[in-house]
């Protein structure tokens, strides 16, 4: 459910775009979000799915003919050139913990204002993860403008939680 709830809120980003240049969505997938986007009417030309394993990358090709980057996110991020164009939204859908790479943070919001994270709680105190992804985002020039906020994972635990970070102006 409360997935859902994040990938509607990705999609917002995407469909509220004004005028006739829309930027693609960039996102961390293993099928399920490209699964989404596609029965929400957004063109595959728009959709930019990256998974470090080259089976999931496949998958996701074979089921909806969407070539999804093969490789870690935050390698993809910084692996782009300053030219690029950019995104309406970055979503970093992280399974860890703590955000491994200032960087990669400072590179997405370089490439969108709207950038979804979503992190782990498992084995780890709220504190200690959301303090520890603040001061990552405040030290890339980002600022968490909603979250973070737990939801119940496919486990049924509430051991997830998603943030909404921004440039800081």
């Amino acid at each position: 459910c409360c997935k859902q709830n994040h990938r509607w809120s990705v999609y917002g980003y995407f469909a509220n775009q004004e005028g006739d240049t829309k930027l693609p969505i960039c996102y961390l997938d293993n099928w399920e979000a490209t699964d989404f986007f596609l029965k929400h009417k957004v063109p595959k030309k728009y959709l930019v799915p990256v998974n470090s394993d080259p089976n999931i990358c496949s998958d996701i090709f074979e089921r909806y003919g969407v070539k999804a980057k093969c490789m870690q996110i935050e390698d993809y991020l910084l692996s782009l050139p300053q030219s690029d164009k950019g995104f309406s939204v970055i979503w970093l859908d992280f399974m860890c913990t703590k955000l491994k790479s200032k960087e990669a943070i400072e590179r997405a919001l370089y490439f969108t204002e709207n950038v979804e994270v979503t992190l782990a709680c498992r084995g780890a105190s709220n504190d200690s993860v959301f303090g520890d992804a603040k001061r990552v985002i405040e030290s890339s020039g980002g600022i968490i403008v909603d979250g973070p906020s737990k939801y119940k994972a496919a486990s049924g635990k509430r051991n997830m939680a998603r943030m909404h970070v921004r440039r800081n102006p």
